[in-house]
C-alpha cells in the first residue's frame, strides 16, 4: 500500500527537466509523529509545486514559438488524483491524506506525480 506523503516529497513532471520537492505552507497540513503530512487539497499552486526547471511540453508558449523548452511554471488544473493502488482513507483535517503515486495535471499537459513521498514511518495499512 502506498505510503502517505510528507513535506519535502519528491515530484516529477512528465514534461519537466528536473524533480522538485513538495512544499507545505504553514496551516495547510498536519504534523503527525513529528512529520508534516500532506493532504489532497484543491488549491495546489506555485507555493506547493515551485518548478521542474524547464518545460518541454508542445503546448508551452516558448516551445510553440520554436524553442526546445521554456521556463517551468506549473499551472495546476485540479486537485490530486489518487494512485492506482488501493490506499487507506486517512483524514488530515477535512481532506484525505495524499499518498505516493498520486498525480495532478498541469495546464500545459504535464502529469505531476509523487515519486518519493518522504514517508519513512508513515505508511498506513
Amino acid at each position: 500500500m502506498p505510503g502517505m506523503v510528507c513535506m519535502g516529497a519528491e515530484m516529477r513532471c512528465s514534461f519537466g527537466a528536473a524533480p522538485c520537492r513538495l512544499v507545505l505552507p504553514p496551516g495547510s497540513s498536519t504534523v503527525f509523529s513529528g512529520v508534516t503530512m500532506a493532504a489532497t487539497v484543491k488549491n495546489i499552486g506555485p507555493a506547493n509545486i515551485p518548478t521542474f526547471g524547464t518545460c518541454s511540453s508542445p503546448t508551452h508558449p516558448a516551445v510553440m514559438g520554436g524553442a526546445p523548452s521554456g521556463p517551468c511554471k506549473p499551472v495546476i488544473t485540479g486537485s490530486w488524483l489518487p494512485p492506482p493502488a488501493p490506499v487507506a482513507t486517512v483524514m488530515i483535517g477535512d481532506a484525505v491524506a495524499l499518498h505516493e503515486g498520486s498525480v495532478c495535471l498541469c495546464q500545459f499537459g504535464g502529469q505531476i506525480s509523487i515519486t518519493n513521498g518522504n514517508s519513512i514511518g508513515t505508511e498506513v495499512n
